[in-house]
């Protein structure tokens, strides 16, 4: 599954994690209960119909987004993530920060 790519319908969600048993795809590193995670909500490639989530912790989600392919599915404001509204206005405020400071440094890089 990667990032970016071309004709992606894949959508982003937000939250606190519910428990410590998640893991960040991209490092493999355990997301600890009330962490915020982002998860890719894709088609489950081998059950039609069924969907699945792919979590990440932010920093390293924010890595695999920089890398990214043109043309590909980015995240460049807060209501690109479902359930941003459900974070605490201190989070809200942060990640809509560093949302804004990434789509500038991709605007520099173009």
């Amino acid at each position: 599954v990667f990032f970016g790519m071309e004709g992606d319908t894949s959508r982003y969600v937000i939250e606190y994690a519910r428990s410590d048993r998640s893991k960040c795809k991209a490092t493999g590193e355990l997301i600890a209960k009330g962490e915020i995670r982002i998860g890719r909500v894709i088609d489950h490639p081998q059950a039609p119909g069924v969907e699945l989530t792919i979590w990440h912790k932010w920093e390293p989600l924010l890595l695999r987004l920089r890398k990214g392919r043109p043309g590909g599915k980015q995240l460049t404001q807060p209501s690109d993530l479902e359930g941003f509204g459900k974070l605490h206005p201190a989070d809200q405020e942060d990640i809509a920060n560093r949302l804004k400071t990434e789509g500038e440094l991709k605007k520099k890089s173009e």
